[in-house]
């Protein structure tokens, strides 16, 4: 199945906005249309997921003052 149009767009710009790669945005819509389609197993899935989300996330860095 196919993802909106609206959606895709949607991924692309919040990942523009992050300063990120345009390859995470393609890999989400990717993953998203996979889920879609069941074509990933659980485990992989949460393998992409969990890749996803280190990728996008930043430790928090304490404060020097």
């Amino acid at each position: 199945m196919a993802l909106d149009a609206a959606l895709e767009e949607a991924i692309r710009q919040a990942v523009r906005e992050q300063d990120q790669k345009p390859a995470l945005a393609e890999r989400m819509i990717a993953w998203l249309e996979a889920l879609g389609q069941g074509d990933l197993s659980t485990a992989d899935a949460d393998a992409f997921y969990a890749r996803t989300i280190g990728a996008v996330t930043a430790e928090e860095v304490p404060d020097a003052d």
